[in-house]
């Protein structure tokens, strides 16, 4: 059991990943109904039946972890596709984000090299990484000096 998440809805592949390590089904529920995701959509204009083209979609998918065999996989957090979604979300729950300032020196340097290394170029080609990870070289070129 496979999705490739850029193909899948944030929102869904959240509610999937949270599926299969929680192994429950009732977090797919949540999911984008299989008549209205963009797979489904296309497989039915090709001319596959809509009972069949409703199986190839990533909320059938999980609706089919109980029945998945061979080892479980472990999803980790997921990173939002846009910078504002962790900022929407802890507005939504009215939590005030820490200010790097309070923060031991250790955890600071920690974060910074957990930042580094999500900025690590990947097999699979990500615009939004690749522009980042440009932005910060450029910014460390500025910091060096001529």
């Amino acid at each position: 059991m496979t999705l490739n998440s850029t193909k899948v809805p944030f929102r869904d592949w959240c509610y999937f990943t949270v599926a299969v390590n929680s192994q429950d089904v009732r977090n797919c529920e949540r999911m984008t109904p299989e008549g209205r995701e963009a797979k489904v959509l296309a497989a039915e204009a090709a001319g596959v039946r809509p009972e069949i083209a409703e199986q190839m979609g990533p909320r059938s998918e999980c609706l089919r972890i109980p029945k998945r065999v061979g080892p479980r996989p472990h999803y980790g957090p997921q990173v939002p596709p846009e910078e504002q979604q962790p900022r929407r979300l802890i507005a939504t729950l009215g939590v005030v984000p820490p200010s790097i300032r309070d923060r031991a020196p250790a955890d600071i340097a920690v974060f910074y090299q957990q930042f580094v290394f999500a900025l690590w170029p990947k097999d699979v080609a990500d615009p939004a990484l690749d522009s980042a990870r440009s932005e910060l070289v450029r910014r460390l070129f500025l910091l060096a000096g001529p």
